[in-house]
């Protein structure tokens, strides 16, 4: 492996990790129900640094913005700037279940397309997702047409992204050794 590539590597592993660390405190923060200005301005500053961190990391590595990542950076800097100054998080707490469904199929879809086409998935992370996938779908189900569980939706949602920043942590740790 040549110094140019061990480079692109351990950037692209400190990434991932402040990726997933990014999405485990903001896990804790919708379990502890903390204050909705606290939250909806830490929630803010964490999407507009997702979104502008890979903006800029995509411009150095010379690749286009013009695709899905694009949008989806966009997305997340216009949520950010939302959140910290309207603090609109009562609106995104009742988007929630559709994002935990929306979620869920994903990953149940992303599974099964990785068990089927590609020979590198392992049964590990193909079980894992499929679970996972099956957990958040019926889990915003439950949250849309079950009246008891709509208290429970900033902590189902903050559990989640605990769980799935823990597991890549986890996976990418694995795959280094």
């Amino acid at each position: 492996m040549s110094k140019e590539n061990s480079g692109k590597v351990s950037s692209a592993m400190a990434e991932r990790i402040i990726t997933d660390l990014v999405l485990i405190a903001v896990g804790v923060l919708f379990c502890l129900k903390l204050a909705t200005a606290v939250v909806s301005i830490t929630l803010g500053v964490a999407l507009c640094l997702y979104g502008a961190v890979n903006v800029v990391l995509t411009i150095v590595k010379k690749e286009s913005l013009f695709n899905a990542e694009g949008v989806l950076f966009g997305v997340a800097i216009a949520l950010g700037i939302a959140c910290i100054v309207k603090k609109p998080l009562g609106v995104f707490v009742q988007v929630i279940p559709f994002i935990i469904c929306a979620v869920g199929a994903i990953f149940i879809l992303d599974a099964c397309l990785a068990k089927f086409s590609r020979k590198d998935i392992g049964l590990v992370p193909f079980i894992f997702e499929l679970v996972m996938g099956v957990a958040f779908l019926v889990l915003g189900l439950c949250l849309l047409f079950v009246d008891s569980f709509r208290s429970a939706t900033s902590v189902i949602f903050g559990v989640g992204l605990i769980v799935f920043g823990l597991y890549r942590l986890i996976e990418l740790i694995v795959r280094k050794k």
